[in-house]
């Protein structure tokens, strides 16, 4: 469908869903926002019996203006919708019953908080009845599942990685490892922001008011997203001024335990993070501020062999900023506008172990998220809500030779790289890139909530997004060459083009090309609640995409359906116990990557040495171009998804819930060998299909590339009290011949994809535990903790390729050695990683108490254990097979201040909150 039809569709089913949902009878209420909370609640006397007509009046902090009244309709209940997350009160009034006050009850995101309330008759004595029983916390609404990290969890979290503390977060989820969710790939998770997406674009943690990881069963919420949904809702201000500053620090006086193989500098790190809110004007506009800038100088780990001297180390710069203005411009009118963006600036970009200082690269990046949403009340019981955001991504690594030899020469020296024994490089970097990345994304939704008395509560929602997306790459290569040699006698030499010189004259340079992108995603869902015991999500997806390139090869179009259907049973009728079951249809249309291998790679040409001539003048090969890179009959790639599982709340604020996880991820995108006729071991090249000696490659969605996740997560979870706490247990398996992007080494030499077909994937790890866990051990002291615990992962054995000039020949499986007899599987046996174990304490000691300011002080211990596990291990055959290439880094301390500042009571209110925990 043409990006204009899109648009105007969208515009269209907008407009039509507003004026059927205004038509529908006056007890509609709002429902789920993806970009915020929500309240489901029921009321009923002494007997049993609904109350009609109960004024109920929520309140928060985090609420701007006079809170949020409604009425319960016929049926006892109500709802409200478009709600920061955060801690609510709410007030039940009706004449003739005493009054009902419910605190404490805590808002998420995704998830409705459920709220009961029993309201009495009024007596000669009136009296507000206080309820400090909290509401469940299981969802007997949502079959997702998910973990939720609030505000003090969040605190208390020891991040090993301070710039992007989000990724520690993700990785706290079950089932998360590498960025990649239950089986998916690192770019099928998405990452929303206040109901945005906001790829590559990490906001300081502390910015957040809330913040949810959904790794399996939110079909209805992210159709687009086979690996799993990161969910940030940012803070919004608040009526009274706040002013938070941290601090923290690391340097190698930090590092203990370290050996011989670790560069003689440690890492050194300092981050400073202010943050202000408050009002403009009270009720009716806030602000919220974040600056964070972290700075840090990273040793680079040597090679192997010891046989470069230690590298330069990385220095890094990294400034972010969080923005948001929230403005009540009417009491049924609300306007959100919110900044996102980080400009790093790296030196010495690349981390990898055998590169030179000569070959390292210096990196500049700015991305940038600006968002406008407006949330309108349309009557009492409809809410709609449309957003639109801008995302930008620029991006220049070039070659580290410029800051000292200048613009004039650092271009113009090529890169040269040692293939064997072991992989070195040297002179310069291999490729100069050039990245800017422009999207817009608009999403408009209506929803609202029916309930009666014969067909029980519907949730019904209608939300339509539509992303458009431009991506414009350039790349250059320094001296238009590279050359590779083996064990220092020369081996190859790489010309590279801007043009084809098979068609035209050779031209040098840049070589340049533009994809577009557009998707578009309807999703209708109903949320029914019969009888308040059993809850059916039922959801039906319209995707549709369109790719293309500036060289024409990729005009693609796709248009497919992704249903999911989720079951929840209140067994015991309390909110205590609950059974739930899923089935969604996910589906992959992320088509930038795909466009841009349409365009095809810059055209070089490949020589091998002449030791008798002393020029690279012998078995020369083409590769790269348009006609290297085709693309297939694609079919839509889809995740296949079935959950089971249940929960169980023990005691107040405690629960245990066990959840089975099926994945299958079917018609994956894969490249494969098209021209080249390998021989039956892969080790020769008997011939071509086109007579060129050149490599061609074709991308389809081929039937042998795939994967499939299979695990069972035991998790409990404890929110009230001095221990708060989020553990879980995983058992999983991952299995299949593809498992990240389309350059897998499936289709890369026919004859070895048998060995694919059934293994397990890098990531495959049969029992994984994930702890987070805050502790308040005094009102003054209090002690956070991260573990995580993954048992071996699969390693490689790589075998020399005379055609390629490089390790790429399997003899066995993944996580298979072939031993001595490479012909043969009697002597083949199992290599995996060591069991990684990642124990990670911060220790806060709160200084109110003592000197009447709200200052803490905070000490960071990472790795705990003090463990130098093996993390990589060398894949080639020969000496590099086996050798230790990356361990976990030393036992580290932190430090760090955290100060705050809200008003003459913000002291008083603190310490009633540090009495209340304890």
């Amino acid at each position: 469908m043409p990006r204009k039809q899109l648009l105007l569709l969208t515009l269209l089913l907008t407009v039509a869903a507003t004026v059927v949902a205004t038509a529908v009878d006056g007890r509609l209420a709002f429902a789920q926002s993806s970009g915020s909370g929500s309240l489901d609640g029921f009321v009923t006397d002494q007997s049993g019996n609904p109350l009609r007509g109960v004024k109920v009046v929520a309140q928060s902090a985090t609420l701007i203006g006079k809170g949020r009244t409604t009425y319960t309709n016929a049926e006892g209940t109500f709802h409200m919708g478009g709600l920061t997350p955060g801690t609510f009160k709410i007030t039940a009034t009706s004449p003739g019953l005493q009054t009902v006050v419910q605190d404490s009850i805590e808002v998420g995101i995704s998830s409705p908080a459920d709220v009961n309330v029993m309201m009495e008759v009024k007596t000669a004595e009136e009296r507000v009845v206080i309820v400090e029983r909290r509401q469940p916390v299981i969802s007997t609404t949502k079959a997702a599942v998910q973990q939720t990290f609030d505000q003090k969890i969040l605190e208390s979290i020891p991040f090993r990685d301070t710039v992007n503390q989000t990724r520690d977060i993700l990785h706290s989820a079950p089932g998360a490892i590498n960025l990649r969710v239950r089986g998916a790939a690192t770019n099928q998770t998405t990452f929303l922001q206040d109901g945005f997406e906001i790829p590559d674009i990490f906001p300081p943690i502390r910015s957040a008011q809330a913040f949810e990881v959904q790794t399996a069963a939110y079909g209805a919420d992210a159709p687009t997203s086979s690996g799993g949904v990161s969910n940030m809702v940012t803070k919004s201000g608040s009526n009274d001024f706040e002013l938070r500053f941290q601090a923290l620090t690391l340097g190698s006086w930090g590092e203990l335990f370290k050996d011989n193989s670790d560069p003689r500098a440690g890492i050194n790190r300092w981050m400073v993070n202010p943050t202000i809110s408050g009002p403009i004007i009270k009720d009716k506009l806030w602000y919220h501020l974040n600056m964070e800038v972290t700075e840090t100088t990273t040793p680079i780990a040597r090679d192997s062999g010891l046989i470069l001297p230690e590298a330069t180390p990385r220095f890094e710069v990294f400034p972010k900023v969080v923005a948001k203005l929230s403005w009540q411009a009417t009491p049924r009118n609300k306007i959100d506008l919110l900044f996102n963006g980080d400009t790093p600036y790296v030196q010495n970009f690349r981390i990898t172990p055998g590169v030179a200082d000569s070959a390292n690269s210096d990196r500049q990046a700015q991305r940038y998220f600006a968002g406008l949403t407006w949330e309108s009340l349309l009557t009492d019981k409809l809410l709609f809500r449309s957003q639109v955001g801008w995302v930008a991504f620029f991006e220049n690594i070039y070659p580290a030779n410029c800051r000292t030899m200048g613009a004039a020469g650092c271009y113009d020296v090529p890169n040269r790289r040692q293939t064997a024994p072991q992989v070195l490089e040297f002179d310069n970097i291999a490729a100069r890139t050039i990245r800017n990345q422009q999207s817009v994304q608009f999403i408009n939704s209506l929803e609202y909530f029916l309930s009666t008395a014969n067909f029980g509560e519907h949730k019904l929602r209608v939300r339509d997004f539509v992303l458009v997306d431009r991506d414009i790459r350039s790349s250059a290569t320094p001296g238009d060459a590279n050359f590779e040699t083996i064990a220092g006698i020369p081996s190859f030499r790489t010309e590279f083009f801007a043009n084809d010189p098979r068609l035209s004259p050779a031209q040098y340079g840049w070589f340049r090309g533009t994809t577009n992108q557009l998707k578009h995603v309807l999703t209708l869902s109903d949320t029914a609640k019969f009888a308040r015991r059993l809850t059916a999500i039922g959801a039906m997806s319209l995707i549709q995409a369109r790719g293309s390139n500036s060289a024409g090869t990729f005009p693609y179009n796709t248009s497919t359906w992704a249903p999911g259907l989720s079951l929840v049973w209140d067994t015991t009728g309390d909110g205590k116990n609950i059974l739930r079951t899923s089935g969604s249809v996910y589906v992959d249309v992320n088509l930038t990557n795909i466009s841009r291998f349409a365009i095809g790679t810059q055209v070089n040409q490949r020589c091998a040495y002449n030791p008798t001539t002393t020029l690279y003048d012998t078995n020369c090969q083409y590769a790269g171009g348009a006609s290297s890179s085709t693309i297939g009959n694609l079919k839509t790639p889809k995740t296949y998804e079935a959950t089971f599982g249940g929960a169980r709340e023990l005691k107040q604020g405690t629960a245990l819930s066990l959840d089975f996880v099926y994945r299958k991820f079917v018609n994956q995108y894969e490249d494969y060998e098209t021209n080249r006729i390998w021989n039956e071991s892969g080790t020769g090249i008997l011939g071509t299909n086109n007579g060129q000696a050149a490599t061609a490659l074709n991308l389809d969605t081929l039937g042998g590339a795939w994967r499939r996740w299979m695990g069972a997560t035991l998790a409990l979870s404890k929110t009230e009290g001095a221990l708060l706490m989020q553990g879980s247990y995983t058992l999983a398996k991952l299995e299949g011949s593809v498992l990240d992007g389309f350059q897998n080494a499936y289709g890369a030499i026919p004859a070895q994809d048998r060995l694919f077909l059934n293994g397990v994937l890098d990531d495959d790890h049969r029992h994984e535990i994930k702890l987070v866990a805050d502790w308040s051990i005094q009102p003054w002291l209090s002690a956070g903790v991260r573990y995580t615990y993954y048992s071996g992962l699969p390693r490689k054995r790589l075998f020399f390729n005379n055609v390629t000039n490089s390790y790429n020949l399997f003899r066995a499986p993944n996580g298979i050695d072939p031993g001595l007899d490479r012909n043969s599987s009697h002597d083949d046996f199992t290599i995996r990683t060591p069991d990684q174990q990642d124990f990670n304490v911060q220790v806060r000691m709160q200084l109110l108490p003592f000197i009447g300011h709200d200052v803490s002080l905070f000490v960071h211990v990472l790795n705990v254990l003090a463990l130098r596990t093996p993390l990589t291990f060398g894949t080639n055959d020969g000496q590099n097979y086996g050798t230790v290439l990356t361990r976990m880094d030393p036992f580290r301390i932190r430090v760090g201040i955290d100060y705050a500042f809200g008003g003459s009571d913000r002291a008083a209110r603190r310490m009633r909150e540090m009495g209340a925990t304890n």
